[in-house]
């Protein structure tokens, strides 16, 4: 589980049998041989993407592999790691108050630690060694028995498929590396993808400019700025699957191969099933507080206007298209493109509504496992299509090749360095020949963005202000849901809120709220860098407060440690003071927290506590 950690410990003890499976700095699989024995080390975060830590509550595994960890990272360098005793005193230094009680507990109540005084001393001393020991054979454990029980909960995913389509697959977990390849084969298994052509080369490059990822946007006219307003975060019902759903209500997956534009006539796209264009936008007619239109500027990053200076050249499918020219006013001339004209495969709507209402079943029962396995499945259903090029490989070539090797390939390769002392590594330019199904994707991103642009329209249209979104979310005034949720049902005749897909719902959490929870300030400092005071009351209907922050870029612990060190533990302050253009250096492995891992040729080291720092400004 976080297989790249495992790995870089050890591998150059291991004999590679081929290069790893990695891409973009993520580790899947890698084979080697060790003492003659063949063995594949997978990441199975990639299948159960959740910490360890949760395996246990989320796949409702036995209570005798139950465990509190307390581990002291930070205490095991290459000086004492071989100790087979160490006072406890000692050890406690690299702990947490809260921790220190979890960890005397545990040496109290498992003999293995030889916990005990010193017999000359007579301070406690325990087996640190052994200790660690323990608990990663616990994780083994419990990593075992999860994976058992996701195993069972696909077999139980399948058979109920196999009963509504009347088939009979056997679709296995191990044969998959991530959760996104096990769903897009359970989905081509009962036809999703019939008749659904894969493109390569040219036209994949062409098609991917289409596809852009959920939007992320502050509101200009608030950002930096303290809101003192009750708050509330109304968010998408599973936004993707929602996507899916509607996509294929109304229309489908495109099927046929992609024909190519050859007329510049906005009119000839009203006769096609589904197309994607290149164009120029050469005016913007009408304002949103949070514009649709985008583009990617010279460096690559992607920016959203309300005006232009000069036409600007983007990338629409028919969705987007049709979208900025109702919510925008786009005036635009075509530059070229691709049509599809055989119609629709509609089957894969079907099936994620199959899954969504089983997961509603499962969720009301308790079942956490099985809900919990769907929500992933639904939520990565479409990432196969949109798999992104890469253009360089690693090779691994034993020592009495490497030099032949070199010799033969010596004009693509850009590095290489010792592996072990039998191996090298060799990174290499890479032609990229694999297919996907862009067309698919950006069909299914842009109905995402839809179903959220209308909402935006219609808040826009009756001047209810809003704050930010992230993808599938929006920040609005507390009490202006009701009149967005009114003037939607006028215009749509569709009820907005609730629990369906393509719905939204009010959706902040505080621990202990038994009422509705909302924000009583705000601040928004930038992209995925925000942060909400919470309200709500208590079973006993007292008033109770926390809260919401994200930084992108300072983890939670970097962000309390600030906080803790300067503004009394208030966060709404570390906000404040970024809010007014200061700077804030942020230590993201401060004493007592989680330790921070450093990857380089050699492998993988901790960094010294309170080393890794990041600052920031606004």
């Amino acid at each position: 589980h976080n297989m790249k950690y495992d790995y870089n410990c050890i591998k150059k003890l291991l004999f590679h049998m081929g290069a790893p499976c990695e891409k973009d700095g993520q580790m899947y699989s890698v084979k080697f041989m060790f003492k003659r024995k063949q063995f594949e080390f997978r990441d199975s975060y990639k299948l159960a993407s959740m910490p360890l830590s949760a395996f246990q509550e989320s796949f409702g595994l036995p209570a005798d592999l139950s465990k509190k960890e307390a581990i002291a990272y930070n205490y095991y360098t290459y000086r004492n790691v071989r100790e087979m005793r160490e006072e406890v005193e000692m050890y406690e230094q690299f702990l947490t108050e809260d921790n220190k009680k979890i960890f005397r507990k545990n040496l109290e109540e498992h003999y293995v630690f030889r916990y005990r005084p010193d017999e000359k001393t007579g301070k406690m001393i325990f087996d640190p060694k052994e200790y660690y020991k323990f608990y990663l054979k616990y994780d083994t454990f419990i990593l075992m028995k999860g994976l058992e029980k996701f195993e069972q909960i696909i077999d139980e995913i399948v058979t109920a498929l196999n009963k509504k389509y009347n088939m009979d697959h056997k679709i296995n977990l191990h044969s998959f590396l991530t959760i996104s390849s096990l769903t897009n084969a359970i989905m081509g298994a009962y036809g999703s993808y019939e008749g659904v052509y894969q493109m390569c080369g040219n036209l994949r490059e062409f098609c991917g400019n289409f596809v852009t990822g959920g939007r992320v946007q502050v509101n200009k006219k608030y950002q930096k700025k303290l809101i003192n307003k009750k708050i509330a975060d109304y968010d998408g019902v599973s936004l993707y699957p929602s996507a899916i759903k509607r996509m294929c209500e109304e229309r489908g997956l495109p099927l046929g191969k992609a024909q190519m534009i050859d007329s510049k006539d906005k009119k000839v796209l009203d006769a096609y099933d589904y197309y994607m264009v290149k164009i120029k936008i050469t005016k913007i007619n009408k304002f949103q507080q949070l514009p649709m239109v985008s583009y990617k500027n010279e460096e690559g990053l992607l920016r959203y206007i309300n005006e232009i200076t000069e036409p600007i050249t983007t990338y629409v499918d028919m969705i987007t298209l049709a979208d900025w020219i109702e919510f925008q006013g786009i005036e635009y001339e075509i530059l070229d493109g691709v049509y599809y004209n055989k119609g629709f495969n509609k089957t894969m709507g079907g099936i994620i509504e199959h899954l969504f209402q089983n997961r509603l079943i499962h969720k009301k029962a308790g079942n956490q496992a099985m809900q919990l396995i769907l929500k992933l499945m639904m939520n990565s259903a479409y990432g196969k299509t949109i798999t992104k090029k890469t253009m360089i490989k690693k090779v691994i070539i034993n020592n009495d090749k490497k030099d032949t090797y070199i010799g033969n390939y010596f004009n693509t390769i850009k590095e290489f360095e010792p592996l072990t002392e039998l191996q090298w590594e060799i990174k290499m330019d890479s032609v990229d020949n694999p297919y996907n199904m862009a067309q698919v994707g950006s069909f299914i991103l842009s109905y995402s963005k839809r179903i959220m642009n209308e909402v935006f329209d219609v808040a826009n249209t009756n001047k209810c202000v809003l704050y930010y979104t992230d993808t599938d979310s929006i920040h609005c005034n507390y009490d202006d849901v009701k009149t967005i949720e009114n003037e939607f049902r006028t215009k749509y005749n569709r009820e907005l809120t609730g629990k369906q897909l393509g719905q939204f719902h009010i959706d902040f959490d505080l621990d202990g709220a038994k009422s509705e929870v909302y924000a009583t300030q705000s601040i928004f400092l930038g992209k995925k860098c925000y942060m909400d005071v919470l309200e709500s009351t208590d079973a006993k209907g007292n008033k109770i407060t926390g809260y919401h922050f994200r930084m992108k870029g300072v983890n939670t612990q970097g962000i309390k440690h600030c906080a803790d060190k300067s503004f009394n533990g208030d966060i709404l302050e570390v906000y404040k003071h970024l809010s007014k253009g200061k700077e804030l250096e942020f230590v993201l492995n401060p004493e007592g927290g989680r330790p921070s891992f450093e990857y380089a040729n050699y492998g993988v080291r901790t960094r010294e506590t309170g080393t890794f720092t990041r600052s920031l400004k606004f």
